[in-house]
């Protein structure tokens, strides 16, 4: 063997020494109340995509519109006034929401003309506090709708005149009162004849 080789060969008495692991890794301790730090390559993207955040937060707040939702924000559009009186557009829709619902509750005890609707709306307002159940069971009420129903069944089978009826005038006699006895004496022999 050369020298070369017996440098080569390593004596079975010794190991070669491997690098020693710990069991656990290393991690860099971080006291509990700060919160944790993005990473060095994150820690730009998170302050650029905060910038961003604020930006467009001050967009819409510019804009006139809510932040966290994006949509308008809600703005009162008449002054409050004092006590518990209402604006002028609330008291409307009040009013026509009651409206409805009178119409609704005449068309559900099953009157679903206009006329009758209205007719029984008005009695129960003049005469039963606007209670149009009351209005319905009463017997004025119920014989005046139904001698109205019966008054628009009658018209309403009845056939409207077309173009006139009966017979026409006759547009070619002249007038009589024009003439003279001598000139009625002659159409007279002309046209009896």
């Amino acid at each position: 063997m050369s020298q070369d080789d017996e440098q080569d060969v390593v004596p079975a008495e010794q190991e070669p020494e491997e690098p020693e692991t710990p069991e656990e890794p290393e991690t860099p301790e971080q006291p509990e109340d700060e919160p944790e730090q993005p990473a060095d390559g994150f820690e730009q993207q998170f302050k650029d995509q905060q910038k961003r955040a604020n930006r467009a937060e001050g967009f819409l707040k510019a804009a006139g519109l809510d932040p966290k939702t994006g949509k308008p924000k809600v703005k009162p559009n008449a002054p409050k006034q004092e006590g518990n009186a209402l604006s002028e557009e609330d008291s409307n829709r009040i009013t026509n929401a009651e409206k409805r619902a009178e119409r609704a509750e005449a068309r559900s005890l099953g009157y679903t003309h206009s006329e009758d609707i209205d007719f029984l709306i008005k009695q129960a307002h003049r005469n039963f506090d606007g209670d149009v159940m009351a209005a319905a069971e009463d017997e004025f009420v119920k014989n005046k709708l139904t001698r109205m129903k019966a008054a628009r069944d009658t018209k309403d089978a009845t056939p409207q005149p077309n173009k006139g009826g009966g017979s026409k005038p006759n547009k070619k006699l002249p007038d009589f009162s024009k003439m003279t006895n001598e000139e009625f004496d002659k159409w007279e022999r002309e046209n009896r004849a």
